[in-house]
């Protein structure tokens, strides 16, 4: 065998044993492929040989006639509209904020003045006695107020 058909095989095995190797064993599948020898494979069947083209070629797009199209219809213009007369001088429209007129200043609304809420005060009643607790275990101890 020439060594120029040897390595062109033990160039493709080498690629199936990278493809299969996975990470990491790269190295050892290129030691495995290194020492195996190369092994003759029979010759492949013969086939009949087949017709290059089944059905004839296809034209290329720019070999295809060119469609005839009807020409397109005349579409009159519309006229041109009239501008009005151009103002000479004055500029009509400012470009920059020194040509504009100065906005006309908007006084602010006061602000209300609002008194702060007042806090609520649960009412007290007196002369009703608590209901009996049937809990095992003592009500939870009334809240000491907020005085910040």
């Amino acid at each position: 065998m020439e060594p120029a058909m040897a390595s062109k095989k033990i160039s493709f095995l080498f690629l199936i044993s990278l493809y299969f190797a996975g990470r990491g064993t790269t190295t050892l599948a290129a030691r495995r492929l290194l020492d195996t020898p190369v092994v003759e494979l029979p010759p492949l069947p013969s086939i009949p040989a087949l017709p290059k083209f089944a059905f004839p070629p296809l034209p290329h797009v720019w070999d295809l006639p060119k469609p005839a199209w009807p020409p397109l219809p005349k579409i009159p213009s519309l006229p041109k509209p009239a501008f009005p007369p151009v103002i000479t001088g004055a500029n009509p429209f400012p470009l920059s904020p020194s040509e504009c007129p100065p906005l006309p200043k908007v006084p602010s609304l006061p602000k209300p003045e609002v008194p702060p809420f007042p806090r609520a005060i649960p009412p007290v009643i007196a002369g009703v006695p608590a209901p009996p607790n049937l809990l095992p275990f003592p009500p939870p101890l009334p809240k000491a107020p907020n005085l910040y």
